[in-house]
């Protein structure tokens, strides 16, 4: 697929958040597995970028208002479909409930949701989808550490977290699995939006980039 004249070539800016293994800082550089596939795609496509951290619910609030034109690794939902719009899906990514071995709550009882305090990630698809659900969450952490140290602390009965993202964590801290009860929740793919207005602007962006992610998902394997 060509790229030529078909999307402006001034730099676009980018927004993500720390949220290993997907954007890590490694020697003070921005790298982490979509990271990776984001500055690939994007050098196919000879679009010149850059990427910015913010904390999570800045790093999206940028593009809802213009300042930048994209943020990721995100997962869909009505709030962010407002002003923008995601791309083909670039990993899985499965929710689960964490709840430590002692905790005798069950997310599948009813009484689960009037119930139970849920911990979340501050700015997350998780605490949108918790609040629209009218579950008790408390969305103040922004990091996994101190997501999982707030329920190692007992202060709440669960967590609603990315498996991916914990299972790193666990294994990094030298920590089993088996210290929590894990229910699944849901699978909520995985991907980049972009900014409505960049999209109005490039009317062939888009196409042009997620056809670059079906190939290197055909090329991994995915």
């Amino acid at each position: 697929m060509s790229c030529a004249k078909l999307y402006a070539a001034e730099k676009i800016l980018l927004t993500t958040q720390i949220w290993p293994p997907y954007q890590v800082y490694h020697d003070h550089l921005l790298e982490g597995t979509a990271v990776i596939v984001v500055k690939n795609i994007l050098e196919k496509m000879e679009v010149p970028y850059e990427i910015q951290v913010y904390p999570w619910e800045r790093a999206q609030f940028m593009v809802k208002t213009g300042a930048a034109q994209g943020f990721f690794l995100a997962s869909r939902n009505s709030k962010r479909d407002v002003y923008a719009t995601f791309s083909t899906v670039i990993f899985p990514q499965k929710w689960n409930w964490y709840l430590l071995r002692n905790n005798s709550l069950n997310p599948a009882d009813e009484s689960f949701k009037e119930n139970a305090c849920i911990l979340v990630r501050f700015g997350s698809n998780m605490q949108y989808w918790l609040s629209a659900n009218r579950y008790k969450a408390i969305g103040s952490f922004k990091n996994t550490d101190a997501l999982i140290k707030a329920l190692l602390a007992k202060r709440c009965d669960a967590m609603l977290a990315n498996e991916l993202a914990i299972n790193n964590y666990l294994e990094n801290m030298g920590l089993s699995p088996e210290i929590f009860k894990i229910y699944p929740n849901m699978d909520k793919p995985l991907g980049v939006y972009w900014s409505n207005e960049y999209l109005s602007e490039n009317p062939k962006f888009l196409e042009t980039f997620n056809h670059f992610v079906e190939q290197y998902k055909t090329a991994e394997g995915h």
